[in-house]
């Protein structure tokens, strides 16, 4: 809640803009996911190739999401 009220009152928007699709952007990313077995079997399961143990506390890194600035690899390139 306080960084929707700081984003208004300073006019922050940051990379993301706060409509739809920003919000949806953020959502799906496997950053903000407490890293469990079911998210590691689900991130497998659609090809990514992933690495470490899950705590249940800390959210997922993605690597080599892009080739290039705007053009995304497939997805069973990424490595988290």
């Amino acid at each position: 809640m306080k960084i929707a009220i700081y984003s208004r009152e300073s006019k922050f928007t940051g990379k993301y803009i706060w409509n739809k699709s920003g919000v949806q952007d953020i959502l799906v990313n496997p950053v903000y996911v407490k890293a469990n077995n079911n998210v590691i079997g689900y991130l497998n399961d659609l090809g990514m190739t992933v690495v470490g143990t899950p705590d249940s506390k800390r959210g997922i890194l993605t690597y080599n999401k892009k080739r290039g600035k705007t053009t995304y690899r497939d997805i069973g390139e990424w490595v988290a």
